[in-house]
């Protein structure tokens, strides 16, 4: 009897922590699950994958699947947290609960945990912070009076310093000590600060200073083969210059049957969908509806809204996002797909988007909201000001909220919850899936010898099984195909290999599109000539719905 694995929820897992999980949950469920590496990273990591499916109800690829990956950038591992947690919560509940038993049996998930797994060890092992991949930026070089983070105190944290300076920048707020808030254009004669990143100074001289070049500078999550540009900062040499982003693309090439794609980072609180460069007038409207109606569920599931990249996630349209890995598999591909910005802290505090500016500070109001909720949740994410002596700066004081375990990640407080929500919007995505069906299958005597085999077919999921309208443009997916086949039987009418074309699923229908039946079912017949044969099997193909075969005695 399989038994049920669990994941911790009081840390974020290392690089060997997330591989013994993902091998002891395979031990515990062979029927289930199959671990492998899909390549190596940049530093020779294994970078693993988990199919999860019922194998004794068909092989994983012969049945529509959900991509789920996380942490491509390194420091984002709640998005890992949530994938391993979608992992225990599919097997632990398999046989249990009647929505997980049915996608096992019908679907397949194939979970990426984390795919970038050389930036997130060095996020958890040392104070470093980076975007994402740790290959060297070639032009980095410690600069003259240039500030480099560093964690001065030795308390493992790099935090924030606030510098006594009569034209800082910053004052204190005279609600809370703890909040810094920026000078107001009339601000005269009270304590100013400069508020700067932990870290020293090299060869500092005295004069002004600024924040150094970053060590590593690649952001691999704008390194997809979507409308790239060589100017998109962090974008890579060329398109899928990296390991991981290579494998990554590779992968879902070789996983015909993927038909949704959910990718999970971290830190704002909302569903992002494509697409990053065009406004939503340039999408076809079938996909629009399918992205907000899938996305409806996410919202009422996890309480994030969701938004296009470009209308709600891009603050200057002449600075869009190039290269980035939902707008690959949607532009390239035709595949649905979201971006889960995990964590958001300001509305657990009861602070709302409208309460806030995109890009700007959050205004003094709403930030004693979150030091309020902080408090009353008893939670130790804020580090005290202390002051301490700076090796070029004399007198300074140390503090602020702590950034990898709650500016960027889920507090642990609320790190089960957070899995949980995000998993069931991820069951939810699955669940609307096409998937095809043979709904019955009948022999009729025309005369001795001669029958007509008739096959009703029905995709019974929600969306289509080409997916996107975006799939059908690109050429993306194939018709879906019907094969009679039998030893000794000969087809007098009717194509024994015939192309079906495509199937709506009932997402028009059932949100009132239009006022007609979804063309989601077929009847195909044949006229066949018996001879020796004794029976006929029935397969209907298709990409992204499945297989499925039945045989039917003559």
């Amino acid at each position: 009897m399989s038994q049920n694995i669990s994941m911790a929820f009081d840390r974020f897992y290392t690089y060997d922590e997330l591989t013994h999980f993902l091998e002891e949950a395979c031990v515990a469920h062979p029927n289930l699950t199959h671990l492998e590496s899909i390549g190596k990273s940049y530093e020779d990591r294994d970078l693993w994958a988990v199919t999860v499916t019922n194998f004794n109800t068909g092989p994983a690829e012969d049945k529509p699947a959900m991509y789920i990956d996380a942490n491509i950038h390194a420091g984002e591992v709640t998005g890992c947290a949530v994938c391993m947690y979608t992992l225990q919560y599919l097997l632990n509940n398999y046989g249990e609960d009647d929505r997980v038993t049915e996608l096992l049996d019908t679907r397949t998930f194939y979970i990426l945990p984390r795919v970038n797994p050389d930036g997130a060890e060095l996020y958890l092992t040392s104070t470093d912070m980076l975007r994402s991949s740790v290959r060297p930026n070639p032009d980095f070089e410690l600069k003259d009076n240039h500030l480099y983070a560093e964690d001065v105190t030795g308390d493992g944290e790099i935090l924030t310093m606030r510098v006594r300076d009569p034209n800082g920048t910053h004052k204190v707020s005279e609600e809370d000590p703890r909040l810094m808030l920026p000078r107001k254009p009339d601000d005269i004669g009270g304590n100013y600060y400069n508020v700067l990143p932990e870290g020293t100074i090299h060869n500092y001289d005295g004069g002004p200073i600024e924040i150094g070049p970053r060590r590593w500078d690649l952001d691999i999550n704008r390194n997809f083969p979507a409308d790239w540009k060589p100017t998109q900062a962090g974008g890579g040499r060329y398109p899928l210059s990296e390991p991981e982003t290579r494998a990554m693309v590779d992968f879902i090439l070789g996983h015909k049957n993927i038909a949704t794609v959910q990718a999970y980072h971290t830190f704002a609180g909302i569903i992002l969908r494509p697409s990053c460069t065009r406004p939503d007038d340039q999408l076809d409207k079938d996909d629009i509806l399918a992205f907000e109606s899938i996305g409806e569920l996410g919202t009422q599931t996890t309480d994030y809204p969701v938004k296009s990249v470009y209308h709600g996630f891009t603050r200057d349209k002449g600075m869009a996002r190039h290269g980035v890995f939902i707008d690959w598999v949607y532009e390239n591909l035709g595949i649905l797909g979201y971006t889960t910005e995990l964590w958001d802290k300001y509305g657990r505090a009861g602070i709302t988007r409208e309460d806030m500016t995109f890009g700007k500070p959050v205004p003094e109001e709403q930030m004693l909201k979150l030091f309020a909720w902080h408090d009353e949740e008893e939670l130790d994410a804020f580090v005290p000001w202390e002051e301490v002596d700076h090796p070029q700066l004399g007198k300074v004081e140390v503090g602020g909220f702590k950034q990898k375990t709650f500016q960027q990640n889920t507090h642990f407080k609320f790190l089960e919850d957070e899995c949980h929500k995000n998993t069931v919007f991820s069951l939810q995505q699955a669940l609307a899936t096409p998937c095809l069906a043979l709904l019955e299958t009948q022999v009729t005597e025309v005369e001795p010898g001669l029958l007509k085999i008739t096959a009703d077919i029905m995709n019974t999921g929600y969306l289509p099984t080409n997916i996107t309208a975006h799939a059908l443009k690109i050429e993306s997916v194939k018709p879906v195909e019907v094969v009679l086949d039998g030893e000794g039987l000969t087809v007098l009418d009717g194509d024994a290999r015939r192309e079906l074309g495509q199937f709506d699923g009932y997402m028009k229908a059932a949100d009132g599109y239009y006022m007609a039946p979804p063309s989601n079912l077929r009847r195909v017949t044949w006229l066949v000539k018996k001879g020796s044969a004794s029976s006929a099997t029935v397969t209907v193909e298709s990409e992204r719905a499945g297989t499925v075969q039945t045989t039917v005695e003559l």
